[in-house]
Formats: C-alpha cells, sequence, structure tokens
C-alpha cells in the first residue's frame, strides 16, 4: 500500500513541475530565449541572450528567473559571467509526457 502512495506522490510531483514548465512555456518571449538557447552548446550570457531575442537586457534576464524557477534553465557563474543552458532533463520529461499523452498525428 506505502508503494503506491510513493507512486501517486511522484506523479504529482512530476504534474507539478510539468504544470510549471509550461505555465513558463506559455510566453512568446519566454519560448523565444528557449529557442535561443537551445542553439547553444556553451550557455548564453544574459547580454548574449538579450541580443539575441531583442529584448531588453533586464527584461531577458527576468524571462530567464522565470525560466530557471521552472527548471527550464539552469545557470552557473564561469569567470565573471552568469551563463545559462537548458536544462535537457526537464526538455525530455516535456517531450516524453508530450509523446506519451497526445494521440499520434494522423
Amino acid at each position: 500500500m506505502a508503494r503506491a502512495g510513493l507512486a501517486d506522490e511522484a506523479s504529482i510531483t512530476e504534474v507539478d513541475d510539468l504544470h510549471a514548465a509550461f505555465r513558463a512555456l506559455g510566453n512568446p518571449e519566454r519560448l523565444a530565449i528557449v529557442a535561443a538557447l537551445s542553439r547553444s552548446r556553451d550557455g548564453m550570457s544574459v547580454s548574449h541572450v538579450s541580443a539575441q531575442v531583442d529584448q531588453p537586457r533586464l527584461v531577458a534576464s527576468r524571462h530567464l528567473k522565470r525560466l530557471r524557477q521552472a527548471g527550464i534553465v539552469t545557470a552557473r557563474w564561469e569567470r565573471q559571467t552568469h551563463l545559462h543552458w537548458l536544462n535537457a532533463d526537464i526538455i525530455e520529461r516535456i517531450e516524453d509526457w508530450v509523446c506519451e499523452t497526445l494521440p499520434a498525428p494522423r
């Protein structure tokens, strides 16, 4: 019986994680940032993201923060620059959920 409870708890956590990710991705400016980050192998600074998506640096920074909070983006300091990458784990989980949940196109 305890195992079922743990499985249900894990499912709830998974749904909560996906819900947060989909909410963060529901903004066209954040989708543009995700697209820009998907083309980067070395990570991107806020300034680089800002230039790529033609947004003011402050706006890009706020969107990156929201994407980090949703687990879509990870960041780390490298020298004096905060670099951002897509979190491959959550992207794969989103892809898996879409493939498992939505019907295949006809």
